[in-house]
């Protein structure tokens, strides 16, 4: 079985709440929230033309990103 990387890229971000979300999502950028075992939460968004491409992929649902 060989193994692929996915990647995406992925910024900070600091304002939240519904209307920062729906102008980050009209900007092409999907909000998302990182979680870490014992680590404090990261807001961020994520680039949705990238995020597409990497769900294009059969492998993505077995992948962490």
């Amino acid at each position: 079985m060989t193994e692929q990387t996915l990647s995406v890229s992925a910024y900070a971000r600091k304002e939240q709440g519904t209307a920062n979300a729906r102008r980050a999502r009209h900007q092409g950028q999907v909000p998302a929230i990182m979680y870490g075992h014992g680590k404090q939460n990261q807001p961020m968004y994520v680039i949705e033309k990238e995020l597409k491409k990497a769900m294009e992929n059969p492998s993505f649902k077995n992948h962490i990103i």
